[in-house]
């Protein structure tokens, strides 16, 4: 597998950082441009992506750094794709790498080729989850009930990656939030425990911070309508998925 490491080039602070806790593993990574939106018009964001889809799944109005966001994942996808590597390891630059986390590499690349997306980090140990299997290096991989958040630290695969970037106008979500959207996306996602990266809180570069709610009664009641969609398809679904994740992992395994 390649890593990649996502960042913006001002963002120096965070990439010295995380530079820190890579060096024990010593573990070759490649640097990804982050996509800096934030002085981008509605025009210029409304040509990358559906801004109305986004609104309207979302509980406050797009902002441009959570689009950039989005976009700077899509060209880590895009090296993906272009790479000889069957899958990759992506971490935002608020990753913290735990010390088990280079001894396990070998057996997550054996489960992404049945395993769409690996979720690195727990963001939601809180939320309970299904046992799906267990590596051949002992990490066990979890189903969470019913969905996690965050993308600061995960495994794709390569055909995961070329769904995602063939579809993503269509799905009008933020991309912590979509990859984790397995009744959406149609992946196969599941969660390791004990976690390999944790996310150290060093403020928002995409504006998560200041975050301001503007809904009219007809926009709230949209959104509400909405996420009632997604509970229902994803508890009437889980069952289901969860089997089929098992009998995934039994393949990537044997």
């Amino acid at each position: 597998m390649e890593l990649l490491v996502i960042s913006l080039d001002d963002a120096h602070d965070r990439r010295r950082r995380l530079e820190d806790s890579l060096a024990p593993h010593n573990l070759r990574y490649h640097w990804v441009k982050a996509v800096d939106a934030r002085g981008w018009s509605q025009d210029e964001l409304a040509s990358h992506c559906d801004v109305r889809a986004l609104f309207y799944n979302l509980s406050y109005d797009p902002i441009p750094g959570s689009i950039g966001c989005y976009l700077s994942h899509l060209r880590a996808f895009q090296h993906l794709i272009d790479s000889p590597h069957q899958a990759a390891i992506i971490l935002e630059d608020d990753a913290e790498l735990t010390s088990e986390f280079a001894a396990h590499l070998p057996a997550l690349e054996q489960a992404a080729n049945n395993i769409d997306v690996i979720f690195l980090c727990d963001r939601r140990p809180k939320r309970s989850s299904v046992i799906v299997g267990t590596t051949s290096s002992g990490l066990s991989l979890c189903f969470k009930k019913y969905a996690n958040i965050g993308a600061n630290g995960y495994v794709i695969h390569r055909t995961a990656a070329a769904k995602i970037l063939a579809d993503y106008h269509k799905f009008g979500l933020e991309i912590d939030t979509l990859l984790n959207r397995w009744w959406v996306t149609g992946l196969n996602v599941a969660t390791t425990s004990p976690e390999l990266v944790t996310h150290v809180d060093m403020g928002s570069h995409i504006g998560y911070d200041n975050i301001v709610k503007k809904r009219s009664f007809l926009q709230k009641g949209a959104h509400g309508v909405m996420n009632l969609k997604h509970s229902v398809l994803k508890r009437a679904r889980f069952s289901r998925h969860a089997r089929q994740m098992k009998q995934a992992l039994q393949k990537a395994t044997s």
